[in-house]
């Protein structure tokens, strides 16, 4: 049954379980960042791949997207303003994550850069992670945000949504 499972996910990218849970593989879900052209803003505007993101359930997207934190391959911009020539899959990741939790992207960064962040604003972040270490500190502290969301949720979620879903990942 697994190995069917995988062989549609090949063939179409995506998988509807009978009965709800997760309509896409998470990993697949997560490949759609670069598909991402427009997040919108104030209610303006309609990109198909952020809308599967924000749609899915919180445990079949947030792992994928805390690990692609890291991916620095180059991709547009899909802010609408400011906009920043030097946008790779990660910071893409970083606005998702963002509005998927409500948590506002200074909360995860350093003292120091969220002193900056207050003055300089976005250019501060964009900054921060031009050095790799950076992001990946940046991704070890939204791990850690996510463990610690994991456990609480662990304990009042009977559900095996999850577990259904990365069955079916890559």
């Amino acid at each position: 049954m697994i190995a069917l499972r995988m062989l549609l996910i090949g063939m179409f990218g995506a998988i509807t379980l009978i009965g709800g849970g997760c309509a896409h593989a998470p990993g697949l879900l997560c490949d759609r960042i670069a598909e991402i052209r427009s997040i919108p803003m104030k209610g303006l505007g309609r990109d198909e791949a952020y809308l599967a993101l924000m749609e899915a359930a919180e445990e079949d997207v947030i792992p994928c997207l805390i690990e692609r934190i890291s991916d620095t391959t180059p991709v547009v911009d899909p802010r609408m303003a400011p906009r920043f020539h030097g946008t790779v899959m990660g910071d893409v990741a970083i606005f998702v994550l963002g509005r998927k939790t409500g948590l506002g992207l200074p909360e995860f960064l350093p003292q120091d850069v969220r002193e900056k962040y207050r003055n300089r604003g976005i250019y501060a972040y964009f900054d921060y992670v031009a050095e790799p270490a950076h992001r990946r500190d940046l991704q070890e502290r939204w791990r850690e945000w996510w463990r610690g969301k994991e456990y609480i949720s662990d304990r009042s979620d009977t559900s095996d949504t999850s577990l259904r879903c990365q069955a079916l990942g890559p």
